[in-house]
């Protein structure tokens, strides 16, 4: 798996200029393709975020550190 979170796949895969974009056609879907695009939009948490649903508070920290 190239990536164990994806956020938002549905506008990310639209530009094959990304240097990970045309290796993760084969794993998620290419979203120039109907039914590809519509089975991205089904998992994608950016396109399933629903209004006036109270979702949990997160905190998310990062750094460049790796250990």
């Amino acid at each position: 798996c190239s990536s164990d979170l994806f956020l938002d796949p549905t506008n990310t895969l639209l530009y094959p200029i990304l240097p990970l974009t045309p290796v993760d056609y084969e794993e998620f879907g290419y979203p120039g393709d109907v039914e590809d695009f519509q089975a991205m939009r089904a998992y994608s948490p950016y396109d399933n975020i629903q209004k006036g649903v109270h979702y949990p508070s997160v905190l998310v920290t990062s750094s460049f550190n790796t250990r």
